[in-house]
């Protein structure tokens, strides 16, 4: 087996709210998804046709995790 077969994908999907609103506890999965980007290192978050036009951001952790949040 190669390490591409051995890969995980994780897709973390979260709501929030546009200003003034995105601070409210309705947006706090969409904080926390700031928060686990800064972390984590991954570049900002990028709107994305293929999810339509959501906000993504993309990342890999131990070589064979990718995250998708």
């Amino acid at each position: 087996m190669s390490l591409e077969e051995d890969a995980v994908s994780v897709f973390i999907v979260s709501l929030g709210n546009p200003p003034p609103h995105d601070q409210s506890r309705h947006s706090a999965g969409h904080i926390l998804l700031k928060a686990l980007q800064s972390h984590l290192g991954f570049p900002a978050f990028r709107r994305s046709r293929l999810f339509a036009n959501g906000l993504i951001s993309e990342g890999k952790v131990a070589d064979h995790v990718n995250i998708t949040l």
